[in-house]
């Protein structure tokens, strides 16, 4: 009996369901091929231009060499940014906060844990007092008060903080020593490329606002109308 190992048999209906397979993937097939040429078509007309040969070899290098690397480098910083936000999570950053100019370094980081107790014992509907860890002033010493980075348990405490941070000025009676908490914001460690997006966001809420816009808010990275009675997380206070 002979072997044939290249004949396949199908039913009917698979047969039918495997010729449009192959008709779906020969469609494909000669877009990619098309697409391809088009690209070989534009990088001939490029290289026709460059008279020097070796000019031509070196873009045609470079235009490989971009090709190839582009997406690996988007991947990359796609990992990059992921993994920065993971750092960030826990952290909340409280700025206007007075800042010790004691020369001990343990002395300014007792300060700042004291301030940063402060403005959270203040915020309402927060059952416990926030366990802060790691106090720490972000940038260069200067003639203002540097933010303050505190890291808390739980990204959901973060979220707690950040949602309470515009009562600060609705907490009660101020003395001497708490002033200063009546201009204290609140917001999340934002990475570098959220910031950006940030600031697009409340320039986008603030025009729509002085083309009057009402009862709007930024949340989950777009500007949206609040519903009628209801309240959605921004940025803290200031927002």
């Amino acid at each position: 009996m002979h072997k044939y190992e290249n004949l396949m048999w199908f039913c009917t209906g698979c047969k039918s369901a495997v010729d449009d397979l192959i008709s779906k993937m020969s469609v494909r097939m000669d877009k990619t091929d098309k697409c391809i040429e088009n690209v070989s078509d534009k990088m001939d007309q490029v290289l026709e231009k460059l008279d020097d040969k070796c000019s031509r070899n070196v873009v045609k290098e470079i235009v490989d060499e971009v090709v190839e690397g582009k997406i690996d480098s988007k991947i990359e910083e796609y990992m990059r940014e992921k993994e920065d936000r993971e750092k960030r999570k826990c952290n909340l950053m409280l700025f206007n906060v007075p800042e010790s100019s004691d020369e001990s370094i343990d002395q300014r980081i007792i300060f700042d844990r004291g301030q940063a107790e402060l403005i959270l014992d203040r915020i309402s509907e927060v059952e416990e007092a926030a366990l802060i860890e790691n106090p720490k002033r972000m940038g260069k010493q200067g003639n203002k008060a540097r933010p303050l980075r505190v890291t808390l348990e739980t990204p959901a405490i973060v979220t707690k903080y950040v949602k309470k941070g515009k009562d600060l000025k609705e907490t009660g009676e101020f003395n001497s020593d708490t002033e200063f908490i009546k201009s204290v914001f609140i917001s999340p460690d934002f990475t570098a490329q959220q910031r950006v997006e940030r600031k697009k966001l409340v320039e986008e809420l603030r025009e729509r606002r002085g083309n009057g816009e009402k009862n709007l808010r930024i949340f989950q990275g777009k500007v949206l109308s609040k519903p009628p009675g209801g309240s959605g997380p921004g940025r803290g206070g200031r927002v």
